[in-house]
């Protein structure tokens, strides 16, 4: 990137949404962020053991970058998976000797089963989300559903999972290249923001790493993926939730909304990192394609 342009980059920042609401609320993303940055430094160079060691505390601090854990998996990285697994045990039975078993029978018994009313909230822009608002409906967040069928909001979201993860098994093997390695891994930590019971409009602040990936690999395309690059980029940066308010002061948004408002507007920023997702998809099969007719020396 040219250097003039990194003051203006750095100054849009400051309105990039996801940015923004990780400091005005004092999230965690941005250490997850610089921890599963950490893990992919790690495993880039060959430190088996530190990749588990960083992915393992990203897993303690929340759940959900255990998923990523698939990618090691996939990859037969078995001493990232275990210094992950026991870096997990180390760390619960740390947190355990400070805080008292109390602390976790709380968040089993009390804060866990509280989240399950935020799975259909207006903001949660994974596919749980989707499928529930659709099909299940919140009367707390004026949602009213398409059908009142949990079974198939659960079915959507099984669906949802199995297509993200086989996406993610058939890119992914222990013979990839460094490039392909890349990109499988930009696709699981996008995958794991999709199949998040719940995911902010800060979560989104994860996918920095393979946004950026997304945009090298596009910085030489000129067709529509590049502009689908560049309407991903936009959604992100608007404030949703914000416009929303707005919209609602002024009596555009109706206090019950119905299911055309859960597949159009509260589904956008779903749609992007779908989008984002199925971009990834794409560029890494022709990564491969690339690595499998380039010439080898000598």
């Amino acid at each position: 990137m040219p250097a003039w342009l990194w003051l203006p980059c750095l100054a849009l920042l400051i309105i990039y949404n996801p940015l923004r609401q990780q400091i005005a609320q004092g999230q965690l993303n941005g250490v997850l962020l610089l921890l599963i940055t950490f893990a992919w430094l790690a495993s880039r160079s060959h430190r088996a053991c530190w990749t588990g060691v960083w992915l393992g505390l990203a897993t303690v601090i929340k759940l959900t970058p255990g998923f990523l854990f698939l990618y090691f998996v996939l990859r037969g990285q078995w001493w990232s998976v275990a210094a992950g697994l026991a870096m997990i045990v180390t760390a619960t039975l740390l947190t355990i000797l400070v805080l008292g078993v109390e602390a976790y029978q709380d968040y089993l018994q009390n804060v866990l089963p509280s989240l399950n009313t935020f799975r259909t909230d207006k903001a949660n822009a994974s596919a749980w989300g989707f499928w529930k608002r659709l099909f299940i409906g919140s009367p707390a967040e004026g949602i009213l559903p398409w059908m009142a069928k949990p079974g198939i909001a659960w079915l959507g979201v099984l669906l949802t999972a199995g297509c993200v993860i086989g996406a993610i098994a058939s890119r992914t093997s222990p013979q990839q290249t460094p490039a392909q390695a890349d990109a499988s891994f930009a696709m699981t930590v996008t995958g794991m923001v999709l199949l998040s019971p719940i995911s902010w409009d800060h979560s989104l602040i994860l996918l920095s790493l393979p946004l950026l990936w997304l945009m090298k690999q596009m910085r030489q395309d000129h067709g529509i993926n590049r502009l689908s690059v560049f309407l991903i980029v936009f959604l992100f940066f608007i404030n949703h939730k914000a416009l929303r308010v707005l919209h609602e002061a002024d009596g555009v948004w109706p206090m019950m909304m119905g299911p055309q408002f859960s597949i159009g507007v509260l589904s956008v920023p779903f749609y992007a990192v779908l989008l984002m997702f199925v971009l990834q998809f794409q560029r890494s099969g022709q990564t491969a394609a690339v690595q499998a007719v380039r010439p080898r020396p000598g």
